[in-house]
């Protein structure tokens, strides 16, 4: 998977604080798909050194962790950085594949019909996927050349704080294999703003073709 370009904004900075306060929670389901990423590729004996590393009362919580239960967005933050820190040398877009590989968890085996089965009908649901994910924030979609062989739609997430960057970076590789999974061929997703500039919301540019059979067109 290459790793697509970030702003300097988005980019994991190895020293920087980045303990959000104040925003919110997230459901168990994110903070699940990270460690079973963990375990799916690095192994058991990975994944128990990874949790060795947190806190006691971190450890509880990356216990079992319920789906729709919700957790600090603190918790995801730091999992996400300890993550990296173990294994971004090797795989330097580690946080791209958590995202697609959260996706692959949510949607692989079957995509909700609340939700749509193509990919405009997908992203024009962000605003309830949003809210099914964390408890925090406001999400919409804005499409263009929806009926041409190449889409586009612009997918805005307003915050106030703004979320630490590794969340941009899983963002790009979630909203990618998503669509894929919806249908969506050469798909592209590239960070267009960020609210880490203090713009109050983050877009992500998403492209994609569809074939004549395909799902999205």
């Amino acid at each position: 998977m290459p790793t697509t370009p970030l702003p300097s904004c988005c980019r994991f900075d190895e020293n920087a604080n980045e303990e959000p306060s104040g925003i919110g929670h997230v459901r168990g389901g994110m903070i699940l798909a990270r460690l079973l990423y963990v375990r799916a590729w690095h192994g058991d004996v990975a994944l128990r050194e990874l949790v060795r590393r947190f806190s006691p009362s971190d450890q509880a919580m990356l216990d079992n962790p319920g789906v729709s239960g919700l957790y600090p967005l603190t918790l995801l933050v730091r999992l996400d950085r300890a993550i990296v820190r173990m294994f971004g040398a090797e795989v330097p877009d580690v946080l791209e594949r958590l995202g697609a590989f959260s996706a692959d968890l949510s949607l692989g085996s079957t995509l909700d019909p609340s939700l749509g089965k193509d990919v405009p009908s997908w992203l024009g649901a962000t605003r309830n996927l949003n809210l099914r994910f964390q408890d925090f924030g406001e999400a919409d979609s804005t499409f263009g050349n929806l009926q041409s062989h190449t889409h586009e739609a612009v997918v805005t997430l307003k915050y106030s704080p703004a979320p630490p960057s590794p969340y941009c970076a899983s963002g790009i590789g979630y909203f990618r294999q998503a669509v894929r999974l919806c249908g969506g061929e050469n798909v592209e997703v590239a960070i267009t703003s960020c609210a880490q500039t203090g713009t109050g919301e983050c877009r992500f540019l998403v492209r994609w073709n569809t074939s004549e059979e395909g799902h999205g067109g």
